[in-house]
Formats: C-alpha cells, sequence, structure tokens
C-alpha cells in the first residue's frame, strides 16, 4: 500500500514540474527499462562483434620484421580466396630441384583498395 502511495506522490510531483498532458508513471517506467534493456544489446553486439578481432593472428606472431626473406621464381598461381588471397612461385630448392612455394597477402578486398586485380 506504501508503494502505491509512493508511485501517487511520485506522479504528482511529475505533472507538477512538467505541466504538460498527463503521462503516466507506468509510461516513464517503462520507457526506464526499456532503454536498459537497450544499452544491454548494445553493450553485448559490440561485445560480440570484437571477439573475431581478438581471435586474429598479427604479423608480428608468425613472422620476424627484422629477418627479411628473398625468393626470385615464376610465379605459378594467385588465389583470390577468403580471408587471405595466396600466391605460389616455382622456385629450386637447396639441391636445385625445382619446388614450389606458397605466399600469403592481405584479403582481396585490401589488395583491391590498393590497386590489385585478379585478372592476369
Amino acid at each position: 500500500m506504501a508503494r502505491n502511495n509512493y508511485f501517487r506522490a511520485l506522479q504528482a510531483a511529475l505533472e507538477r514540474a512538467t505541466r504538460g498532458p498527463r503521462i503516466r508513471l507506468s509510461a516513464y517506467l517503462s520507457l526506464a527499462k526499456n532503454m536498459r534493456l537497450l544499452r544491454l544489446a548494445v553493450a553485448v553486439s559490440l561485445t560480440v562483434r570484437a571477439a573475431p578481432v581478438f581471435a586474429h593472428h598479427s604479423f608480428a606472431s608468425e613472422f620476424d620484421a627484422n629477418k627479411p626473406v628473398t625468393r626470385t621464381g615464376t610465379v605459378i598461381r594467385l588465389e583470390w580466396t577468403n580471408p587471405h588471397a595466396h600466391f605460389y612461385i616455382a622456385v629450386k630448392d637447396k639441391t636445385g630441384a625445382p619446388a614450389t612455394r606458397e605466399f600469403e597477402l592481405a584479403s582481396p578486398n585490401a589488395l583491391m583498395r590498393h590497386g590489385w586485380t585478379g585478372v592476369r
């Protein structure tokens, strides 16, 4: 019973403060609940969206930028696949026998933004 008196007093105070059309207190409470749900939904969606960023590998974790590798050969194949494009070159190994080496590039979308095309 005291709770109902509290809400009536609060509604009367809101009506005096706004001097506008009558808005039920339940509408304010419903709006507050919806805003809490909206904030929660936004927080969850941002967290879920950021998860793949943490899972992706970095260049530094796989390669040493201070030790460049030079290979000379003929490009024999270029694959435009997600998440990374790959190209293959024909080289000779230490014994002189023919070998194929695979190299990973950026994503096809990033390569196209930098002027690469998949057409020969």
